[in-house]
């Protein structure tokens, strides 16, 4: 039931999205006894297209945990996360679950775990297909943690991490004729900070 009620609050604060969230739903099969039958119908109708229901799908799910399970979702936050992922058995546990569990927590690994420095990297971003996920697989490669991801640290973030001596970035095209804005962005932090710690940046 643990995993149940994390995976609740992931998409109520919205660490996973809807459309992994509504997969999930279908494919438990003990969620309809955690949540009982009458608010498991109202939870497995919902139009997951429609903005307004997922809103209110949201709504209602934290008002049941808090109310029925007397739950404190606070409780699972930033730093919840960065402990659970980065404890010694994590990738144990994660071994042990099936389906939509195992990729929902694989998600999450990957988002919160601590980057390993290498000294020399390659980041292939010739497949990115959102800015979240060029965000996180940049930072990674980089050895950069930021969570929440947001640009406007990505400068500072770098600058204060051991950057490789040497890095060299994949599908740059990818990146210039669907994210216009990062690319010029990444371009001119990358290059400034390299710079200054003496690193090679290649471009390909």
């Amino acid at each position: 039931m643990k995993c149940i009620l994390e995976i609740i609050i992931f998409f109520i604060k919205g660490y996973i999205d809807k459309d992994i969230f509504e997969k999930w739903i279908y494919e438990n099969e003990e969620l309809e006894g955690f949540l009982g039958n009458e608010f498991y119908l109202d939870v497995i109708t919902v139009d997951f297209s429609k903005k307004e229901e997922i809103i209110h799908l949201k709504n209602i799910l934290k008002k049941y945990l808090i109310e029925e399970k007397f739950v404190n979702i606070d409780e699972i936050n930033d730093a919840y996360c960065e402990r659970l992922f980065n404890s010694s058995n994590i990738e144990e546990t994660i071994s042990e679950l099936k389906g939509t569990e195992n990729a929902i927590y694989k998600l999450l690994l990957e988002e919160f775990s601590y980057p390993i420095y290498h000294e020399e990297v390659s980041i292939n971003l010739t497949n990115i297909k959102t800015e979240k996920e060029l965000m996180r697989v940049l930072c990674k490669g980089l050895g950069i943690y930021m969570f929440p991801m947001e640009w406007k640290w990505f400068e500072e973030y770098l600058a204060e991490s051991d950057l490789p001596s040497k890095i060299e970035i994949l599908g740059i095209d990818n990146i210039r004729k669907n994210f216009g804005g990062c690319y010029h962005l990444i371009r001119n932090i990358l290059n400034k900070v390299s710079q200054d710690r003496g690193a090679k940046v290649q471009y390909i």
